[in-house]
């Protein structure tokens, strides 16, 4: 007979954290998703927030942040995902020791595509600069790389998408 493992509540609650979070990003990469896939989406974003606010630290409410950014983005609400982004800004500028590098590159880049979905292109571009800044100071090279690629693709709303 296999024994039961018990789990504490904090250990429950980092499991569903991150559990969300690979949900979002598995939804987030299907090119086409369902009413109820979009629903899922959101909800995991939340989720993934609410399991981190008691599991983990800013550093991750403020990764959290940026995902419930990204997801109201892909959903077509730009002003959502714009509260979202400053939110995820102003952990990163309010909480740097726990910040990894990328962090304030990913954050200058969730306000650049905000902005300019909401069609503030003038400001958006100030943003992008600010990630491609950003991110050229990311130490790792396989983290920079992938930031890279990351900042190169998706939706740019009308402004122009950064020069590699």
């Amino acid at each position: 007979m296999e024994k039961q493992k018990t789990y504490t509540l904090n250990d429950a609650h980092l499991h569903f954290a991150r559990a969300a979070n690979g949900e979002i990003w598995a939804l987030l990469e299907k090119p086409v998703r369902t009413r109820d896939e979009d629903a899922h989406l959101l909800a995991a974003a939340f989720a993934s927030y609410y399991h981190w606010s008691f599991a983990g630290r800013e550093v991750h409410l403020q990764r959290a942040e940026y995902m419930i950014a990204r997801a109201f983005l892909a959903l077509g609400n730009p002003r959502e995902a714009m509260l979202h982004a400053a939110r995820c800004l102003e952990m990163t500028r309010n909480y740097p020791d726990q910040m990894a590098d990328f962090d304030l590159a990913y954050a200058q880049e969730m306000m650049a595509r905000a902005h300019a979905a909401i069609g503030q292109l003038e400001l958006a571009g100030k943003f992008k600069d600010a990630a491609q800044m950003a991110g050229e100071q990311i130490q790792n090279q396989e983290d920079r790389e992938i930031f890279f690629a990351d900042l190169a693709g998706g939706n740019w709303y009308g402004l122009q998408p950064p020069m590699l």
